[in-house]
């Protein structure tokens, strides 16, 4: 949604312009006109709304024509980004078959990877949660930091190996796949939650016993 403020002082028949697309897609070639202003009413404020239905790079552009079909000297363009798809993360190096109820280890070393073809995640937007028994999570660690010591090893998740993709087109990472790992000495439930950078969530779940 675009506000835009118009200039009160401004009595001529003024209408304003847009395209938006996505920039995958190609620029359209006609321009959409918004609805007029009524003064009074809406307070010299217009409006474009636009659902938008796909992951990617968009762009907006407007412009001012008068009555007599004079455009604006400059467009207003805006570019921006919208990533609707959850990122991937999955437990790897068989975590989930070991069997965790060995007397002889004080701990488990749990590696898991996690993707994302758009945003990507970083490192301080993974964290691990602990299940207290009620169906509520207690976070532990965020990133290299542990909130509740004898958990995991102090240096919290870190990371083992990580790879990108490049887009070939625009040098922009497309894709990355990454290795994390952690220590847990005390059994229990526990949920790995990751967070990409537009604010996606996926999680995995698994238990020490």
């Amino acid at each position: 949604t675009l506000h835009e403020e118009l200039d009160e002082t401004d009595t001529s028949n003024v209408s304003t312009k847009y395209k938006l697309w996505n920039a995958a897609d190609g620029e359209p070639e006609e321009f959409e006109t918004v609805p007029e202003s009524i003064p009074g009413q809406d307070n010299g404020v217009k409006t474009i709304s636009n659902e938008v239905t796909a992951s990617g790079d968009y762009i907006l552009q407007v412009k001012r024509v008068d009555e007599v079909g004079h455009e604006s000297a400059e467009t207003y363009e805006k570019k921006f980004s919208v990533d609707l798809v959850n990122p991937e993360i999955a437990l790897t190096d068989g975590t989930l078959d070991d069997d965790y109820s060995q007397p002889v280890v004080d701990h488990r070393t749990v590696k898991f990877t996690v993707s994302d073809d758009f945003s990507l995640v970083d490192h301080a937007g993974i964290r691990l949660e602990r299940d207290n028994g009620d169906g509520t999570f207690e976070e532990i660690a965020k990133g290299d930091e542990v909130f509740e010591t004898g958990v995991i090893d102090d240096d919290g998740i870190t990371v083992d190996e990580s790879s990108t993709v490049q887009d070939p087109e625009t040098g922009d990472s497309a894709d990355a796949e990454t290795t994390y790992s952690f220590n847990v000495y005390e059994r229990g439930h526990y949920r790995i939650v990751i967070t990409d950078k537009a604010g996606n969530d996926s999680y995995v779940d698994f238990t020490y016993n």
